[in-house]
């Protein structure tokens, strides 16, 4: 089983067409539109269109019609599009992450757990 995106994406659009001032709908799209770890590992990019971005700033702009959880959700998933504040995204990863042959250069300073 997968996750269908272009069918989760006709559902939330669905979703807006009967409640929307509601900031999960956008929520759940900006979800299904953005980034996802297979697109990445394929090189595939984050947010072509801008689809993505657009939806969670749409969430944003009606945040206060959610609950304090919701809004929550909603500011966690802003953080991935927020390329004002984090410009670069991928150079702090690659800090925080051992890059493929760490453990090989490093084995008595590197904790086995940090190899892969």
């Amino acid at each position: 089983m997968g996750y269908h995106f272009p069918e989760s994406v006709a559902s939330h659009q669905e979703a807006l067409r009967h409640d929307p001032d509601h900031p999960m709908i956008y929520w759940g799209l900006a979800l299904a539109l953005g980034p996802v770890p297979n697109s990445r590992s394929a090189g595939l990019p984050d947010d072509p269109q801008g689809e993505a971005r657009e939806a969670i700033e749409q969430a944003m702009e009606f945040i206060g019609n959610g609950t304090e959880v919701e809004q929550a959700f909603v500011r966690a998933l802003y953080i991935r599009f927020d390329s004002d504040t984090y410009p670069d995204r991928d150079a702090r990863i690659k800090r925080i992450w051992p890059q493929p042959g760490t453990c090989s250069r490093h084995t008595r300073t590197t904790p086995r757990r940090a190899c892969y």
